[in-house]
């Protein structure tokens, strides 16, 4: 994201007269007729735009490659939570989190949640949150320290309810095959609805670079990235966009859904009207 400079008017006397009156004020004086001052001013405001900004244009068009990874901090010691930026020369080679703006998590608390193997099989409880650029778990351990496990060892996160678990806030799979080739390595996906056919999102975070004021060198933040996809079984198909004829070409399903849908009064353009809409067909207690 470019920040572009604003010429200050108040240079040309534009803020306190306008242009026009700035005109009227030095046409006498210059002995230009008010049309042509009028644009040397224009010009020179164009001028002066080109020679702040273009030297941030060309060091945006930079190219640049983006590698997670351990990288050294200030310091010199090694971390994990980091980048390898490569491209311009004026770019960084460690990026570490404290020089990013944002986050890589979605929601930055640690909250209760139930944790599952490959098999499904319940290993623990832990206070967790999963960190969406790498796609690691962090987890507290019992002394409260900050642990972290690939989502490979992790099939299956339950945010729960403080006060009752049986009441699953949110869940997130890591064996959704289709999606883990598609990004080269298991990720968390998030599964709206429970049944037959299921509404899967799926949301990253990535490095984003844009220059500092005046292009003088590279800033860092966490953009977000959010995907849709429908599954039923092993089938899983990207949704580009909710409408109505995709959801139902898929489902196959189209009068039922539509008369459940109408007497819901649920959108198939929305996200969780579609969730429920799925959840109220196959008949699972909602989530």
């Amino acid at each position: 994201m470019n920040r572009q400079p604003q010429i200050n008017g108040t240079l040309y006397g534009v803020h306190q007269y306008g242009l026009p009156g700035v005109a009227m004020c030095l046409a006498g004086r210059s002995g230009l007729p008010q049309p042509a001052l009028k644009q040397h001013l224009l010009m020179k405001r164009l001028l002066v735009l080109l020679m702040i900004v273009a030297p941030g244009l060309l060091l945006a068009q930079q190219p640049v490659r983006i590698e997670m990874g351990t990288v050294m901090n200030a310091a010199g010691q090694p971390v994990s939570d980091g980048a390898m930026v490569y491209g311009a020369e004026s770019l960084k080679k460690n990026v570490t989190y404290n020089d990013v703006k944002g986050s890589p998590f979605f929601n930055d608390t640690f909250r209760i949640s139930l944790l599952y193997d490959a098999n499904n099989k319940l290993i623990g409880r832990a206070l967790s949150r999963i960190n969406f650029f790498n796609n690691q778990l962090h987890y507290r351990d019992q002394a409260g320290n900050e642990l972290t496990l690939a989502p490979d060892a992790i099939r299956k996160v339950q945010y729960v309810d403080r006060f009752n678990e049986s009441i699953v806030l949110e869940e997130y799979v890591s064996d959704i095959t289709a999606i883990n080739q598609k990004q080269g390595k298991p990720v968390y996906v998030q599964v709206l609805n429970s049944g037959d056919t299921r509404l899967l999102r799926f949301q990253s975070k990535y490095l984003s670079t844009y220059d500092s004021l005046m292009g003088q060198f590279k800033r860092y933040m966490f953009a977000r990235r959010v995907d849709y996809y429908l599954q039923r079984q092993q089938s899983v198909e990207p949704l580009r966009k909710f409408s109505k004829e995709r959801i139902l070409a898929f489902t196959r399903q189209e009068e039922a859904l539509t008369a459940l849908a109408t007497r819901e009064k649920l959108d198939f353009k929305k996200e969780e009207d579609v969730a429920r809409l799925l959840q109220l067909f196959y008949n699972k207690p909602a989530q």
